[in-house]
């Protein structure tokens, strides 16, 4: 099972709380190296956290680092939502094992469209189909965020706030050499 985190989720309802936090660009995948880049590189380019903590995951302590933002002026994604993005940096022994984003916002928002599930099938799909399917994953996890120490995971999430109810969806799509072998879909909240 691949390591879901309500962190976010949580961070989304104190910055909508308070329309508080420090605004940040999500950095591109590209810039971000799973087992090179540090928690010092990130605290470097971002600053410092809005959050911070540990999680037990796979018998491994990982640390956590999350970033976020609200603005109740600005242009959300739907009319309603209350505009905020989250990131979250995920170390493990402080080297990067995984980070996600979550966005509302118009210009950035993280909404996928889980009607395109179906087409994933274990042990068929390539990852290249599921990302042209779905769109450019807003994260990456490796062991131990996911069980299998030698996979990937791309994450697609969105997180919401709309007339103090919360909705959020996760996927976490674990490919080995570019096969899809494990999916997880997780939804819960109001629309």
């Amino acid at each position: 099972m691949a390591y879901y985190s309500r962190v976010s989720a949580m961070a989304l309802v104190l910055l909508v709380i308070s329309c508080a936090g420090s605004n940040f660009i999500r950095p591109e995948s590209e810039s971000l190296s799973l087992k090179q880049t540090t928690k010092q590189d990130i605290t470097n380019k971002f600053g410092k956290p809005y959050q911070k903590g540990t999680k037990l995951t796979n018998e491994k302590t990982v640390d956590f680092v999350t970033y976020a933002y609200s603005s109740v002026g600005s242009n959300p994604v739907y009319e309603g939502i209350t505009p905020a993005r989250a990131m979250t940096f995920y170390f493990l022994n402080d080297l990067l094992v995984g980070y996600d984003f979550t966005s509302t916002f118009k210009e950035d928002h993280s909404d996928f469209d889980e009607s395109k599930l179906n087409i994933i099938k274990k042990g068929e799909t390539s990852l290249e189909d599921v990302i042209s399917a779905l769109g450019e994953p807003k994260g990456k996890y490796i062991f131990p965020l996911i069980e299998d120490a030698e996979s990937e995971a791309v994450v697609y999430k969105y997180e919401q706030f709309k007339s103090y109810k919360i909705y959020n969806k996760s996927l976490i799509i674990t490919a080995n050499q570019g096969i899809v072998t494990d999916v997880e879909y997780i939804t819960s909240g109001e629309k």
